[in-house]
């Protein structure tokens, strides 16, 4: 597959996740604090590189691998969410736990 992953989730839901690019190559982030607005230039490659989507699914995660396992977090659907869930540990098959 080209710049795609094939996630399965469960027997009813598998996403085609395809590539997704931020807008800007360089993006300013700005937060308030008690001295007020701090602006920082973000790297929007850097930003988008573990983004993925699947459009008919409307979903938007991102998939990082570490260690020989995936870990994932962001929306399955209009209705679904996924995060890891650290402190669970793995799996006996290696899997981190996940948070859906």
């Amino acid at each position: 597959m080209n710049g795609e992953k094939l996630l399965h989730i469960d027997d009813k839901l598998t996403l085609r996740l395809e590539k997704s690019s931020v807008v800007a190559e360089n993006l300013v982030v700005s937060t308030l604090n008690v001295d007020g607005q701090v602006d920082t230039l973000v790297d929007g490659r850097e930003v988008e590189k573990d983004i993925y989507h699947d459009k008919s699914q409307m979903a938007a995660v991102s998939v990082t691998e570490q260690d020989g396992a995936v870990e994932v977090s962001g929306a399955l659907s209009h209705t679904l969410r996924i995060a890891p869930l650290p402190l669970m540990g793995r799996s006996e098959d290696g899997r981190i736990a996940n948070d859906n």
